[in-house]
């Protein structure tokens, strides 16, 4: 704090004086003090705990295999055969079983293991386009199950164009 006027100087003197330093002023020599210590730790076993969570869990490079879930009400296998090598995106190819249904088409789409994104688009008997699947691969780590969640959209029926919530597991 600054004071003005004619003895000015010896009153900012004064202020200054009385002025109660801070941990880091008190042991600026190399001293130690158990609050900072405490903070400092406090503060490292974050970051360290931060780091660790993040770069434990990743998206699968991979989306091949067997899925099972609910696409709305409907129990479904989503069965991904193949899934191209390269590029950002790969193509994905394999099928869709609805169990509740009975009915059984392909499945074309591609899957970003950059981000989890992935889409899929499911054909009928006669290679006509009547589904869409977009949703996002969950993160993990180790042995735990992989979630695929999304919506899906059903083309060509009476009605308007609805989305529907899908979710399976591998």
């Amino acid at each position: 704090m600054l004071a003005v006027g004619e003895f000015g100087r010896a009153r900012a003197i004064k202020v200054c004086a009385e002025a109660k330093p801070t941990i880091d002023q008190l042991y600026a020599k190399g001293g130690n003090h158990p609050m900072r210590n405490a903070i400092a730790l406090a503060f490292a076993s974050a970051i360290a705990l931060v780091s660790v969570n993040a770069s434990a869990a990743t998206w699968p490079t991979s989306v091949v295999g067997v899925w099972h879930g609910y696409a709305n009400t409907s129990d479904v296998v989503f069965t991904l055969i193949t899934q191209k090598p390269t590029g950002k995106c790969p193509i994905v190819f394999g099928a869709l079983t609805d169990n509740t249904y009975k009915t059984t088409g392909t499945l074309t789409g591609f899957y970003c293991p950059g981000s989890g994104r992935i889409v899929l688009l499911r054909k009928d008997g006669a290679g006509h386009v009547f589904q869409s699947f977009r949703g996002n691969l969950g993160q993990s780590s180790g042995n735990m199950t992989t979630l695929l969640t999304g919506r899906f959209v059903n083309y060509g029926q009476q009605a308007a164009f609805v989305e529907w919530p899908f979710s399976v597991e591998k």
